[in-house]
């Protein structure tokens, strides 16, 4: 049984801005061939920047939203507001709570940052690296699944854990799959148990209802898949 505590941290470790590295650095280990001819050194520079441009600067944005209050107040919208299955309210002021953003009125405008920046570095790697390189597909179906993610919120809370891990698993099955890249068999089998500590740590959270994780991990899954599968 999941505790709290180990659901938080799951939470916190999986989060969906995390994952874009975690997956870079899976494939520069077990599947450096889809990268082409990349030193060590340019490996690590690689990984470095999708860690900033991923992860630190829309996390750093996401933070000036929260505490800004311009993704909204959630105990204010909360007492105006009647809570959905899977609304969680929390203390506001933490920033574990900015980061995961567990009442739907607060996602909106951090969610549109988020694909925003995720789009332009898209768009970064398009021109300064081939157009055909993994990276570029990676990044474009994760905008993608972003992007979707933020259209649903509008009208339903769907997971956006969910959504990041279901696109890890089935950007690694798609490349398994179309390129036999053998030795993702491993890390595929690892992301599938984490995902199921994951999925049930956002239950135990109470952060989302079994639809909502369910819907996030396939709607991940198909994008990511069907990417690969196109590129291919």
């Amino acid at each position: 049984m999941i505790t709290t505590r180990i659901a938080k941290a799951l939470s916190a470790l999986l989060h969906p801005l995390l994952l874009p590295t975690y997956l870079h650095a899976i494939l520069l280990s077990f599947a450096p061939a889809q990268f082409g001819s990349l030193d060590q050194s340019m490996e690590w520079r690689l990984l470095v920047t999708v860690f900033l441009l991923t992860f630190l600067i829309p996390l750093a944005s996401i933070v000036f939203l929260h505490y800004s209050k311009l993704a909204g107040n959630s105990r204010r919208m909360t007492e105006n507001t009647p809570i959905e299955p899977g609304d969680s309210s929390g203390d506001t002021r933490s920033l574990i709570h900015s980061m995961l953003m567990d009442n739907r009125s607060q996602r909106l405008i951090p969610f549109l940052s988020t694909t925003l920046f995720y789009g332009l570095t898209t768009w970064m790697f398009s021109r300064n690296l081939s157009v055909l390189h993994v990276s570029v597909v990676m990044m474009a179906a994760i905008t993608l699944a972003i992007g979707m993610v933020t259209l649903i919120t509008l009208f339903w809370k769907i997971s956006a854990h969910a959504t990041g891990m279901g696109g890890v698993i089935g950007f690694m099955l798609a490349l398994n799959y179309c390129y036999a890249e053998e030795m993702l068999f491993y890390p595929i089998v690892g992301t599938v148990v984490l995902a199921g500590a994951l999925l049930s740590a956002r239950l135990r959270l109470n952060a989302h209802t079994p639809a909502q994780v369910l819907a996030g991990l396939l709607l991940g899954f198909t994008i990511c898949f069907a990417a690969v599968y196109g590129w291919a």
